[in-house]
Parts: C-alpha cells; sequence; structure tokens
C-alpha cells in the first residue's frame, strides 16, 4: 500500500509531477525526514542531466535541508483535506471493515476500493482545491509568503509581489533517464478490475456513500456466487 511516510512512494509522487508539468523548480527546501530522501536525490539527478554551463550547475541551494517556514497555505490545505474529505471516508471504511467486506490485505479488495473511491476521492479534492486557492489569506506583516490575496492570484502574477517564477522547464527526455534511472515508470497507472466484477457494477458513484454501498453490494453478490 502507498504511505506518504515511504521515500520511495513521495520520490515517485513528486518524479510524476516533474514529469507533468515539465518544470523543475529553482530549488528545493526539504527537511532531513527519511520520506524526503528520493525527493531530493531526484531533484539534483535532474541537476546532473542539464546541459552544461547552466546557471544551476554550481548553485549550492539547489537543495536546502531545513524546516520550511513558507508553507503555511498548503500545511493548511492538508488540514482541511484530512478534516473534510478524509473524514467523509474513514468511517465508511471502518464500517466495510467492521462487516468483513474489505480486507486491506487483499489485493481484490484493495483494487475494488480504488476503482470505485478514487473518482469520487479526486473529485471532492477538486472542489475543496478551488474553494481554497480562490480564498483571500487575511493581511499579515512581516511573512514572506504574499497575504491579502488569493492563492491562485499570487501564482499567477507573483511579479505583484516582487516576485518571479523560478522554475526551469526541463527536456522530457532528461525527465525520462532520470525516472529510468530511479525505476519510476512513466506509464500511466489506472485501477483495473475484471469485467465481470466491473458487470456488478450499475452506476458510477458520485458520493462516497454510494461508494461504499456499491462496494457493499459487489462483495456481498461474490460471496453469493461463491457460496452457490
Amino acid at each position: 500500500m502507498v504511505n506518504n511516510r515511504d521515500a520511495a512512494a513521495t520520490g515517485t509522487a513528486y518524479f510524476k509531477m516533474l514529469l507533468n508539468l515539465k518544470v523543475c523548480p529553482r530549488f528545493l527546501q526539504v527537511d532531513l525526514g527519511t520520506e524526503t530522501a528520493v525527493i531530493a536525490a531526484i531533484h539534483s539527478a535532474i541537476r546532473d542531466q542539464l546541459p552544461g554551463g547552466s546557471s544551476w550547475d554550481k548553485d549550492p541551494k539547489f537543495v536546502i535541508y531545513g524546516p520550511s517556514t513558507s508553507n503555511v497555505t498548503i500545511e493548511r490545505f492538508w488540514n482541511l483535506s484530512n478534516t473534510s474529505v478524509v473524514a467523509l471516508l474513514k468511517p465508511h471504511l471502518q464500517k466495510l471493515r467492521s462487516e468483513l467486506l474489505y480486507d486491506p490485505n487483499e489485493n481484490f479488495d484493495r483494487d475494488l476500493l480504488a476503482y470505485l473511491f478514487i473518482p469520487v476521492i479526486q473529485s471532492e479534492l477538486d472542489v475543496l482545491s478551488e474553494r481554497h486557492n480562490n480564498h483571500r489569506i487575511r493581511k499579515q506583516n512581516g511573512v514572506e509568503l504574499p497575504t491579502g490575496c488569493k492563492p491562485n492570484y499570487s501564482f499567477s502574477f507573483p511579479e505583484t509581489f516582487g516576485a518571479a517564477q523560478c522554475g526551469r522547464e526541463i527536456p522530457s527526455k532528461v525527465l525520462i533517464d532520470v525516472g529510468n534511472s530511479f525505476g519510476i515508470s512513466i506509464s500511466n497507472e489506472s485501477v483495473t478490475i475484471a469485467q465481470d466484477v466491473k458487470a456488478m457494477i450499475s452506476e458510477c458513484p458520485t458520493t462516497v456513500e454510494r461508494a461504499a454501498d456499491v462496494y457493499r453490494s459487489v462483495k456481498k453478490k461474490l460471496y453469493s456466487m461463491a457460496a452457490g
């Protein structure tokens, strides 16, 4: 199972973000937790692949180790996602486990759960992200990040706040080579389930509650077929 404390998992997520944007941050600041080791290694490997003579060649600040003092906005978003989206999901998982319908150690159960729940969760996160990035941050003095504005605005117009877009476009070949060196697959992996199981799903759930109900229905049908 994917764990956000697993260095390989967080490194893969960081790499796939780079592959999607094809832009590498000017520098990266991470703490000394074990889960950030691969992220830092990937970031450094990208610089090693860049053409010689680039302005990043000898930059000692390419990877900075230490606590971030400027991540209040994203930390607030994680907190919101935990208290809203994750809080919606947990009771249903606990109930399915108490009914002996879900075993996190069974590949089939995890795949079926992901097939039904991930689209719903992604939709919830999209709504949360849009709302969060369009809310106005209260004005504060003595902080580095822009305040008194919406996150989407400060991201789109950094020059308004005396900042600039500091990322560098990275060729796809460089990213692919780095990904291969770390054993990261660049294919889009999607959750698949057998066609006969898919035929038991009469709808695409749009809420966590419906996803749990559909999961429960499929599992009970499978138990009935096995018993019959």
